[in-house]
């Protein structure tokens, strides 16, 4: 997955994947550059819960941040977001996620 942060559009990823390494990108580069259009596609895909877990995880997980690590309270692969990221079933897309206030 790493290699396809530089430009996820140019990868074999579904759709729903390359929006969560734009938002990555975005996230730890630019947070601003993830526009509206770029929220309300990460929405179409993922909760509300979802988005909140993948945010809080790449805060926990962001590069130069080995505090968890070097605490040895790194998680085991089944409690990471990826795991989890699972796409809205009709009974769950009423609890889809919206785009922050103020962004563009």
């Amino acid at each position: 997955m790493v290699k396809y942060l530089e430009d996820p559009a140019s990868s074999d990823l579904p759709a729903r994947q390359q929006v969560v390494l734009r938002f990555t990108k975005a996230f730890l580069t630019d947070p601003e550059a993830f526009g509206a259009a770029e929220w309300a596609e990460l929405c179409s895909y993922y909760s509300q819960e979802q988005v909140a877990e993948l945010v809080l995880d790449l805060v926990r997980f962001r590069p130069g941040s080995k505090l968890v690590i070097a605490a040895g309270l790194e998680p085991e692969d089944d409690e990471l977001v990826h795991g989890s990221m699972t796409p809205l079933t009709p009974a769950r897309r009423s609890h889809r996620c919206s785009p922050p206030a103020g962004s563009s």
